[in-house]
């Protein structure tokens, strides 16, 4: 697995650079070498456009192919890697690795799996035996960044309701196994197996792979079920409920499912990949085979016509090959997307380069359906002419999940925010001398984040505690809270008692921001005179250090049971004469700008 490393400045070779690797075939021609030169173009800008990093090394593990992204993940030109072994453009750490696995898929000519992280993101790799001329063999393979994917499966875990609303939408099969059987199923699994649950439930699940694997599914199922460890993903052969063998990608994990074990199972038919891995190995015919099997819609459009269509195509927008051919691209298209595609596409027709490659947009099938997908366009030569290869990936189900996430997250805020309304309003209730304390305190402390150049979304926590920030008030008596006179040291000291409490109550929720420290922290000094653990300087956030600064001047400015109003002016004074001693320095610079100069006043 190569080590990602920063592209130089010009991150693709150029094509006639590519044109000069040669591959030959068992009678000595160039596997890339056809009767129709544009086929040839058309399939190198396929590999080279294709989201997968792809390559084929020799027999001696040199670079004789490497496609466009795997040349801008290693940051380098093909005249840079065509040549080399890992070893000559990787930390030898990984390229041993690599050689590792390419040395077991070259013998024992078997497909190498593997998953490695790399930095903050994933790849999946696959490595399998290619003949590349007469008694000689390569290694061709495919890396592929899985992050986002794991990322989605982990955000549809978050809640069952998302998950059930998700899991019956999927492409992927999901599936619950107890003991020997099926015990749920979705309608991705029905598709794929061509069985539904009530049909299952009279059949062990071993007996829905084929026979080269139902020992191992077996095997490995009741294993998994006892809590042994066993490979939590792998592929293999299926035969459907009509006798038709299909290849899938199956991952697996146990769960307790109605309080026994069980196991979740989630399968991929990768069929349409496996065949187009075949595919590689073999001649110009079977790279059609590839385009007419991928599981993305392949368009060529040129002067704003499609000139080809993959079966993809057809089964996305519901159009028939003949409807589809000659049509404007744009038909397909929402209205209210058009222009902005065809705005992108004359200018990569005409080599420009400030729109992004990958963009979505929605498009409206035959029957009206609208649905969203994620466009990959390029530029290449079609019949001497330019033109666009678009592939373009159905992503609804992912916009759904998205725009369900987003609804989840607004109904979450608001319930945060109604929450923190009903704790302030709790405490005022009980302190009816400083109602209004906790907004104006949470209004000037936000004011002067913002002032600070703090981000909205540290804004909004700041405001947050300020709005709650004398929660634990809710622990002294009434009494105390409204005498109209001075109050004795014993309850001044009682009082003190506020902050630690409102941080104790508030410790265990997981707030985005430590809304609790803030808290426990608003009456700290940074000299140390403050309370209830007299911190000072850095020890303290500057959170805290802005919340302490909006209540002393809120708390001077108010009216209070035992004294009066000591006015805004007596506020700055205090502030002022106290800056860089009992309050940091910014936090009075940012307040006194907002009193003085930019006229805030309390709601």
């Amino acid at each position: 697995m190569p080590q990602h490393r920063e592209p130089s400045a010009s991150p693709a070779a150029p094509s006639s650079e590519r044109r000069s690797n040669r591959i030959p075939s068992e009678a000595g021609n160039d596997i890339f070498t056809g009767e129709d030169g544009d086929l040839t173009d058309f399939y190198r800008t396929f590999l080279d456009s294709i989201s997968d990093m792809a390559y084929l090394k020799d027999e001696s593990f040199r670079h004789i192919i490497a496609n466009a992204p795997l040349l801008r993940f290693f940051g380098k030109r093909e005249s840079e890697v065509i040549g080399r072994t890992d070893f000559e453009l990787m930390p030898e750490g990984a390229a041993r690795k690599c050689r590792m696995s390419d040395t077991e898929a070259l013998e024992t000519d078997t497909i190498h799996t593997d998953e490695e992280p790399v930095g903050d993101r994933i790849y999946e790799t696959r490595k399998f035996r290619v003949r590349i001329g007469k008694d000689k063999y390569g290694i061709g393979g495919y890396i592929r960044d899985v992050t986002d994917k794991r990322q989605v499966a982990s955000a549809l875990k978050a809640s069952e309701e998302t998950f059930r609303a998700i899991a019956e939408t999927t492409p992927s099969a999901i599936f619950i196994i107890q003991d020997t059987k099926v015990r749920y199923v979705n309608l991705a699994f029905e598709r794929i197996t061509g069985y539904n649950l009530a049909e299952l439930k009279w059949i062990d699940y071993w007996e829905l792979a084929h026979g080269d694997y139902r020992e191992l599914i077996k095997v490995r199922g009741l294993a998994r079920q006892r809590g042994e460890a066993v490979p939590s993903r792998y592929e293999l052969k299926i035969v459907t409920k009509n006798g038709e063998q299909r290849w899938i990608d199956l991952a697996a994990t146990n769960l307790e499912y109605e309080g026994r074990p069980a196991i979740l199972g989630t399968a991929i038919d990768i069929t349409d990949r496996v065949l187009a891995e075949e595919a590689i190995r073999k001649s110009e015919a079977q790279y059609r085979l590839l385009i007419n099997n991928a599981n993305e819609a392949i368009v060529v459009a040129q002067s704003g016509v499609i000139k080809f269509a993959n079966p993809k195509t057809m089964e996305m927008t519901e159009y028939s090959a003949e409807e589809l051919l000659s049509r404007p691209f744009t038909d397909c298209i929402h209205p209210e997307d058009r222009e902005m595609v065809s705005e992108r596409f004359q200018a990569r027709v005409a080599g420009g380069s400030a729109y992004p490659e990958i963009y979505p947009f929605r498009c409206v099938t035959k029957t009206g359906k609208i649905i969203w997908v994620e466009i990959n366009a390029v530029s290449f030569t079609w019949n001497g002419r330019g033109a666009t290869l678009n592939f373009l990936t159905d992503i609804t189900a992912r916009r759904e999940a998205e725009d369900l996430i987003g609804q989840t997250i607004a109904r979450m805020e608001k319930s945060i925010e109604a929450i923190i309304q009903v704790i302030s309003a709790t405490v005022e209730a009980r302190d009816p001398y400083t109602a209004g304390h906790q907004k104006r305190v949470a209004e000037l402390a936000r004011a002067i984040a913002l002032e600070m150049g703090l981000s909205p979304e540290q804004a909004d926590g700041i405001r947050v505690a300020g709005a709650i920030h004398d929660l634990g008030k809710l622990s002294i008596p009434a009494e105390i809270l409204s005498k109209p006179t001075r109050l004795t040291d014993i309850e001044y000291d009682l009082i003190k008692f506020h902050a630690q409490i409102g941080h104790d109550i508030l410790q265990g929720i997981d707030f985005p921001w430590p809304i609790a420290r803030m808290i426990m922290e608003h009456h700290e000094r940074m000299d140390g005179s403050g309370y209830p653990r007299h911190l000072k300087g850095q020890d303290l956030l500057l959170a805290s250090r802005i919340i302490s600064v909006a209540d002393v001047v809120e708390s001077m400015a108010s009216h209070r049971p035992y004294r009066p109003s000591l006015g805004i002016h007596k506020a700055i004074e205090e502030i002022s004469s106290q800056q860089g001693v009992r309050y940091d320095a910014d936090v009075v610079a940012a307040c006194l700008r907002l009193l003085k100069d930019k006229n805030f006043k309390f709601r």
